[in-house]
């Protein structure tokens, strides 16, 4: 959560950032705990407010992650 609050000031060093979260996200959902799981998913929907990743791009990874 930190990094994706910062993410804006240092657009150099973060450039992959979201990418990686995307990345992470995508490939261990369902191995992840409910509380990891949830705060990654805050740290894109952050980013997805600061227009730093694009909707379309992670809202099919958030309705795969998404369990009942």
């Amino acid at each position: 959560m930190f990094l994706a609050h910062v993410t804006p000031f240092y657009p150099v060093q973060l450039l992959d950032y979201p990418k990686e979260l995307v990345e992470f996200l995508s490939s261990s959902a369902h191995g992840l705990p409910s509380s990891l799981r949830v705060t990654v998913t805050q740290a894109l929907i952050l980013l997805l407010n600061r227009k730093i990743v694009a909707i379309k791009d992670t809202l099919s990874l958030f309705m795969a992650s998404f369990r009942f």
